[in-house]
């Protein structure tokens, strides 16, 4: 966040870059606390900001609705006062002008910024990832899409024995799917200790997922849908839907290229 103290600001521009939790409720925040300017919510999705966590658990098994998931109505954004600008990329970033780049043509002048652009799912660079049916897991969209795909009884790898590996493994075999969850590492959940990595290994078998550790994907196979998962050694896994769970990266590219 450019420094400066709210209270010396009242008639001026606050953008916040990035419409999720951090973003959502930053925003709620500067208005709350007192914040009499303008207030410019930018966000590329077009969904309010919302809660990230339960899209892995209970709206994905149907248990939660999407409204449910949102920080706060809609319509709450402008009755504080706060533009909320959705499906709109920041595209540039100018610190000298104080001005931002947007992905629809406009500019926009702040005098404070707050950068909230989050994070996206590492991917895996192997042969066949672009395949239809290869799918990363983040947004109220992909969960959307996912829940709708899980009807239909897939058979279902998923790459990567992380929280969110696990959680979609669950979620996916309490819908009835045929699951083989897949962790190239010595266990599930590793950097939480044996003990838990064990224990989360129990549940899984319990519910009939497939457990393959110190296995690695090599790449993936298909015509027009991903139809195998090829892995280290060339066991073939066939399979309707490949979710991979290996991880996040920051978005840092915005402030890198703003120097």
């Amino acid at each position: 966040m450019c420094p400066g103290s709210l209270g010396e600001m009242p008639s001026r521009t606050f953008c916040v870059v990035g419409a999720g939790m951090a973003g959502g409720r930053a925003a709620r925040s500067l208005r709350d606390r007192g914040f009499e300017g303008r207030i410019v919510l930018l966000g590329e999705e077009a969904e309010p900001p919302y809660e990230r966590p339960p899209l892995s658990k209970a709206f994905l098994t149907g248990g939660l609705a999407a409204d449910k998931l949102y920080l706060q109505p809609a319509a709450t954004y402008a009755e504080l006062g706060i533009e909320w600008r959705p499906s709109v990329a920041v595209t540039e970033l100018d610190p000298g002008r104080s001005r931002l780049h947007l992905s629809d043509g406009e500019t926009l002048d702040f005098d404070r910024m707050l950068l909230a652009t989050g994070s996206r799912p590492r991917t895996l660079a192997l042969p066949g990832a672009g395949l239809p049916g290869v799918l990363s897991y983040r947004t109220l969209s992909d969960a959307e899409s996912l829940r709708e795909a899980l009807q239909h009884r897939p058979q279902v790898v998923v790459v990567g024995g992380g929280f969110l590996g696990s959680e979609l493994a669950a979620a996916a075999r309490q819908q009835g799917c045929p699951v083989t969850l897949v962790e190239a590492g010595p266990a599930l959940l590793a950097p939480l200790g044996p003990l838990v990595g064990a224990f989360c290994t129990g549940l899984h078998r319990d519910a009939g997922v497939e457990l393959l550790v110190g296995a690695a994907p090599v790449g993936f196979l298909g015509g027009s849908q991903v139809e195998q998962v090829e892995l280290e050694g060339g066991r073939l896994l066939p399979c309707d839907l490949v979710l991979v769970c290996v991880g996040a990266e920051p978005n840092v590219e915005l402030a890198e290229r703003a120097g």
